[in-house]
């Protein structure tokens, strides 16, 4: 089955469009920004290759962000709590830590 050429994500407001764009310069996460400005750019009629092109990412990403946006709203663009561990980033070594693995699972260690 063939993709279809182009799906345009559609802002239906102006306090739609400024959640996107507060979304997209604002957000704490790097991601979630990304996804407002791929549905800003749509809006704007550009189309998936474009945007593939501007922001680097994969064409099936930016369409499934389009559908989503269409589907949930704002709401369906922001990031999801994942399952597992923080991140080593996001969590940071323990206060006093000395060296050694400073991110351990509790489920690494049950093991």
């Amino acid at each position: 089955m063939a993709r279809p050429a182009s799906v345009f994500a559609k802002i239906k407001s102006e306090k739609q469009r400024e959640e996107l764009t507060t979304l997209w310069k604002q957000h704490a996460n790097h991601y979630t920004r990304i996804r407002g400005h791929a549905i800003l750019l749509s809006d704007d009629n550009y189309n998936i290759q474009q945007i593939v092109d501007v922001l680097g990412v994969d064409r099936d990403t930016v369409r499934s962000w389009n559908t989503r946006f269409d589907d949930v709203g704002v709401e369906g663009l922001l990031e999801e709590d994942k399952p597992g561990c923080q991140s080593a980033l996001e969590k940071g070594p323990p206060i006093g830590a000395s060296k050694g693995p400073a991110n351990t699972c509790i489920s690494d260690v049950m093991t």
